[in-house]
Formats: structure tokens, sequence, C-alpha cells
């Protein structure tokens, strides 16, 4: 099979198990890449996260070409109960945000396959994920109104400046 088969056979193999297992990785690659990580954690640092067999953690797609801004990401999510699923390129969020039935996606704007309005614009076309999923495009300055109209009629929620603050975030999700 080819390489992003297997990732997203352990994406739904990770997912059916409702994340029995903290930390879970498929490391098939693409070059030299993980194509999916998925970390969760079942308590937040005050709070504990009950998970019976008919709920799973809020699971986040993050979509960025960069593991240390997806790890970033994670640190702040994971431990408030959040499952963070990492994608390097436009067309592993694309597939990794349907094989994990993404409650979020969080894109890059600038992936090194495809730009962040593409990756929405896909994932809304062909029905990748409900209408009801958020779709944020994250850019790294303030955006021109030019590419937020292309960004919202792509099907995007918003469109948010990096770097991210951790706790607006929070509250954002």
């Amino acid at each position: 099979r080819p390489p992003t088969q297997s990732c997203l056979d352990s994406a739904k193999c990770i997912y059916d198990n409702r994340l029995d297992v903290l930390e879970s990785s498929a490391r098939n690659v693409h070059g030299s890449l993980c194509v999916l990580e998925i970390t969760a954690y079942r308590s937040m640092p005050s709070t504990p996260l009950s998970l019976s067999a008919t709920m799973r953690p809020p699971i986040v797609v993050v979509g960025v070409e960069q593991e240390w801004a997806a790890r970033s990401l994670e640190t702040v999510l994971g431990p408030r109960g959040f499952a963070v699923v990492r994608a390097y390129s436009g067309r592993q969020t694309i597939d990794l945000a349907e094989v994990a039935s993404a409650d979020v996606v969080l894109i890059d704007s600038r992936l090194p396959d495809m730009d962040g309005i593409d990756v929405c614009r896909a994932l809304r076309d062909e029905n990748r994920v409900g209408r009801q999923v958020p779709l944020v495009i994250t850019t790294s300055g303030a955006a021109p109104r030019e590419f937020l109209k292309r960004a919202y009629l792509a099907g995007a929620w918003s469109v948010w400046e990096q770097p991210i603050d951790g706790e607006l975030l929070l509250l954002r999700l």
C-alpha cells in the first residue's frame, strides 16, 4: 500500500479504539516527516476528564509545515483534553481531517504542496468534513482583505494571525 493509506488506516484504528492508548503514532513516511501522530491526555490539570465508550475528546487536526509549530499547539491543547492530529502537508490535512472525524481543523496558509485556502476548499467541496466543522486558516501576519474574502468563500470560519495566543485559542475553541 502507498504510505498515506497505511497511515490513514492507523489513524482510523486509533480513532476506533477511542484513545485507549494515551499516545500512538504512525510513522510511515513521505521523505522523513512523520505523517500522523495523535496524543490524547485523559485529564486536565485540575479537573479530571472522564471518557466513556461513547464519548471521545474533541479532535483538532493541525495542518502546518513545521513540526515545532504543531507541537506548540499540542502543548496548549493536549492538557486541556483535546486530541491533536498533526499533518505536515495540505494532502495529509485533507485526508486526516476526514479519517479522524475532526471537530476543528487549523490550517496554515502556506503548506508545502498547497495553500490553506485550497485545503479549505477541498475539505468543503469534496464533503470531507461537515459544514459544522470549523476550518481556521492561520497566517504569518495580518491577512489582506482579498485573502480574507477568498478564505471565507472557500469555507473558512475564521482567519487567525500567528503566533496564536494559547489562552485565546482555548477560549475560541
